[in-house]
């Protein structure tokens, strides 16, 4: 299953050798050396496809915007994360979405699926739930399941498990929790434990 997971992220990254090196090792493979080297970062080259890149992403943005309806303060959740997700990699993304019940917060989550999906690059975000329902309500899985968690086992985790999360989370980029509020703190230090 974990093959199968993989194989999937892979051929989802089409012919990018970098997100393919970051779905195989967690990061960018780069030689590191003793050495210090001055480069230039970004070549005039890189510079004007790093441009259309970003022009293209933005241009499926617009689509998602415009087939979804979201208003003005979903367009906001909305395109802090389209943002972030066409920036550097280096600072995470911590964000909550609030609000009652029927103010669209699956909603833009749903279009935020939609956005990664026609990017080709669902492999970059999990939505996880507290309970099974909840998680097939929304496409997801359990947060027991995603990161291994079993309150029968206690802290003891397996190799082939750990494998088996490992994998399950190579290449991702975004999580979503639904129904943050009822997780418990100790729910909470669980997956902070297991993700560390």
């Amino acid at each position: 299953m974990c093959q199968c997971i993989l194989d999937e992220r892979l051929s989802s990254a089409g012919g990018d050798k970098s997100i393919k090196d970051q779905i195989l090792h967690g990061r960018p493979t780069t030689e590191i050396t003793g050495e210090v080297k001055i480069t230039d970062l970004l070549t005039e080259t890189d510079t004007v496809q790093l441009a259309a890149r970003n022009k293209y992403r933005s241009n499926i943005a617009d689509q998602i915007l415009e087939d979804f309806g979201l208003n003005y303060e979903q367009e906001r959740a909305f395109r802090i994360v389209t943002d972030h997700s066409s920036g550097p990699k280096s600072i995470p993304l911590k964000m909550y979405i609030g609000g009652m019940g029927g103010t669209g917060k699956t909603h833009v989550l749903q279009a935020l699926i939609s956005y990664f999906k026609a990017l080709g690059e669902s492999y970059r975000l999990i939505i996880v739930a507290l309970t099974g329902t909840a998680a097939a309500l929304i496409g997801g899985s359990t947060y027991h399941y995603m990161f291994g968690i079993n309150d029968a086992r206690g802290n003891e985790i397996s190799k082939k498990l750990l494998s088996e999360v490992s994998c399950r989370l190579q290449g991702v980029d975004y999580v979503f929790f639904d129904e943050v509020s009822m997780l418990s703190c100790s729910d909470l230090y669980k997956i902070s434990a297991c993700l560390c």
